[in-house]
């Protein structure tokens, strides 16, 4: 049962409750909660970045931030991180490190430009050198067992992450086993954690790309992770609920318009290939001038369901539109089950467009011949 104590990766660089508690406390806390594992995040800027002594930057204000830790304060930022792991794994939990975000604050957002493992001012060298010296820095600990490359991967105004493809600035596992690679350089044991997609909510991609499978130097330390928030249901709710609610209505309403388009069109069609239809009782001649067409249902719908050009472009739309119902629908049902948001919000998209062209369409068999 693993817990994430949040805070080193933001702009204060500690983890949070170091003003109050000392790190031994809350250790020992946590494992008296029934916990047996620690998630520390820490950003790459904590780790690469240099104070003006040249050396690991230092927290900004550490008589606060560590008010309860005096033996921290004259620390650097990965000192005082150093420190807390220890603390941890000398209560005897298991520690997992993870890469946050690049920039010291706080995660995450769709517009925070930390949605890759990059940024503007963080090069992907700068990245894999964090994870290096993480690494370096507990593997004599063997309570540190784990590190988590990258906290939600997502959609960046850099780009969009992909599972695979071939493009390194974009591709997420080809990322991740560089990670991984770096990271067992300095400590071959260590578990090398990766994130899905959309924010790690997605695991459907690995499938396309497994790397626990292709990586042999990886094989039997890839662990993957997933993301569960509340927010995150509500989108895959509507996925399987509204989607799957408007997919039904949409299908009954395309069964209604087939049959009633089956039934006009063969009303038509009587009235069009009179002369294949055998004679029978009441069927009777059309009231139209020169004609000898016949119905079998009504002589008033004869007169109605004559080939005019107002019924043939009738006739048109109706189709068009129920065409397109049916492409909706088979869009949204392949949809339904994507991969990403953007695919579950298409799906929901079609769906609606289904219905609604549906909706269309049936109004137009009703006027087609009327």
């Amino acid at each position: 049962h693993c817990v994430n104590w949040y805070g080193a990766h933001m702009e204060m660089m500690v983890s949070n409750g170091l003003n109050r508690e000392s790190a031994a406390s809350i250790s020992a806390r946590i494992a008296e909660l029934g916990f047996n594992c620690v998630r520390l995040p820490f950003s790459t800027g904590m780790v690469v970045d240099t104070g003006p002594d040249g050396g690991y930057v230092r927290p900004p204000d550490p008589q606060t931030s560590l008010a309860a830790n005096p033996d921290l304060q004259n620390l650097t930022a990965l000192g005082v991180f150093n420190a807390t792991a220890r603390a941890l794994t000398e209560a005897g939990l298991l520690v997992i490190l993870n890469n946050h975000i690049s920039r010291p604050q706080w995660c995450c957002s769709a517009t925070d430009g930390e949605g890759l493992w990059y940024t503007t001012d963080y090069p992907e060298e700068s990245w894999i050198r964090s994870l290096r010296i993480m690494a370096a820095t507990f593997r004599d600990d063997p309570r540190v067992v784990g590190m988590d490359v990258r906290n939600e991967v997502r959609t960046t105004s850099l780009g969009v992450p992909r599972w695979g493809g071939g493009d390194l600035a974009l591709d997420w596992p080809a990322a991740a086993v560089a990670a991984g690679r770096n990271v067992s350089a300095e400590d071959p044991d260590m578990l090398i954690i990766v994130a899905g997609l959309d924010y790690c909510a997605f695991m459907c991609h690995v499938g396309k790309r497994p790397i626990h499978m292709t990586e042999p130097d990886l094989a039997g330390r890839v662990v993957y992770t997933t993301h569960e928030y509340p927010w995150f249901h509500a989108h895959l709710q509507s996925r399987l609920f509204v989607g799957l609610a408007i997919q039904v209505f949409a299908g009954l309403m395309a069964a209604l318009i087939v049959v009633l388009a089956s039934l006009r069109l063969w009303a038509w069609l009587q009235l069009r290939l009179h002369w294949a239809l055998p004679p029978a009782p009441g069927r009777e001649c059309c009231p139209v001038p020169h004609s000898r067409r016949c119905a079998a249902a009504l002589p008033c719908l004869c007169t109605r369901l004559l080939l005019s050009s107002a019924n043939i472009r009738g006739l048109l739309i109706a189709a068009v539109w129920t065409l397109l119902a049916m492409c909706f629908l088979v869009v949204s049902l392949h949809q339904r089950n994507g991969c990403s948001f953007m695919e579950t919000y298409l799906g929901i998209g079609f769906s609606a467009l289904a219905m609604i062209g549906g909706g269309i369409s049936l109004l137009q068999w009703l006027r087609f011949g009327a």
